[in-house]
């Protein structure tokens, strides 16, 4: 599997807590990221805390046809890819 890089903006605020955090769990940014990513190509949501701590799943019931079959093609792939993977 070839690697590649994923440049995006945020807060310096939140990236240096971001940082903090991923070094106080034992990890990396880029493995909480990779995380997040795998997980929502997965299942194809994000469960996030709402301020009471509840789960709020990200509805994408209306993105569309296309985005849902291009996201089914996405988890067959990554089933396979995760099949053959070594944890």
């Amino acid at each position: 599997m070839s690697k590649v890089a994923i440049h995006f903006e945020t807060d310096q605020g939140l990236k240096d807590a971001f940082f903090q955090v991923s070094e106080e769990m034992h990890t990396t940014p880029t493995d909480l990221l990779n995380l997040l990513m795998n997980y929502a190509v997965k299942h194809c949501d994000v469960n996030l805390l709402s301020e009471d701590n509840e789960i709020e799943p990200l509805d994408t019931s209306d993105w569309g046809d296309d985005f849902n079959n291009k996201i089914e093609a996405l988890h067959s792939r990554m089933d396979a890819a995760l099949a053959k993977a070594r944890l």
